[in-house]
């Protein structure tokens, strides 16, 4: 399956995410079923009701750890692999993409911690070099987990944002948009389960759709400050070319 990569405009990273989607919607699915899913109906039941319990506050400490400190960073690390692989033309299983996700565990915790206290002394700093470091660090994720754990994700990212706040916010809006509009609807469905679980379910749709749409915008970035385009055509040409014996293919 062909996509295109080169510089995309918004509405192009939108389709190039919603065909990720479609075309592997299976396997990538398979990714967040596995802890995200399950993990987010068993928080909303634990946590949903009896809110007056003195036990509720330390309920949903636990759960948010547990969130913070592996099942986020698994799963978005998993989802990073497997779109790449797919956006690039490679094939990846859904246990693959959650084995090799498996090292970049610890130091997305340690970034995000980094970020988080990058962005939250921006903000006390008069607000915009907050929301300025935002878009500025937008693709340190991609930049870990596509390129590996000596790519100085931060600086990269910084690289790769010059010329795209612009893009980055209307994204990020949209996916916002969409989410609470889903989220709106499950809720007004009958039955608390029933709401629970559906709840959850178009929760992984639209963090599969977020991490698509990420990584589709994060390679767009490189074709427009590094020429990536022509890399992965020269690639391709290297591979289809008489005589030539197919490229191998670097690891994460």
């Amino acid at each position: 399956m062909q996509y295109e990569i080169q510089k995309l405009s918004l509405g192009g990273i939108l389709d190039q995410a919603i065909k990720l989607l479609q075309n592997h919607f299976k396997a990538l699915f398979g990714i967040v079923l596995v802890l995200y899913v399950p993990y987010a109906v068993i928080q909303s039941l634990a946590t949903g009701s009896g809110k007056a319990h003195p036990a509720f506050g330390v309920m949903t400490f636990v759960f948010g750890l547990i969130l913070v400190l592996f099942v986020w960073p698994l799963t978005n690390a998993a989802m990073i692999l497997a779109i790449s692989e797919f956006y690039l033309g490679r094939s990846i299983t859904a246990g693959a993409a959650l084995k090799r996700a498996l090292k970049f565990v610890r130091p997305l915790i340690v970034l995000s911690i980094l970020y988080g206290l990058a962005v939250l002394g921006g903000l006390i700093c008069l607000v915009i070099p907050g929301i300025y470091l935002i878009f500025r660090l937008y693709f340190y994720t991609q930049v870990l987990v596509i390129e590996g754990k000596d790519a100085r994700p931060f600086a990269r990212s910084g690289v790769l944002m010059k010329g795209n706040f612009g893009t980055a916010f209307i994204l990020g809006f949209l996916i916002w948009i969409i989410t609470m509009a889903l989220s709106f609807v499950v809720g007004a469905l009958p039955g608390a389960i029933l709401s629970t679980v559906a709840g959850a379910l178009v929760s992984g749709v639209m963090v599969l759709f977020g991490a698509a749409a990420g990584v589709v915008f994060y390679f767009s970035a490189r074709c427009q400050h590094e020429n990536f385009d022509l890399e992965v055509l020269a690639d391709s040409i290297g591979r289809t070319a008489p005589g030539n014996e197919p490229l191998p293919t670097s690891e994460a």
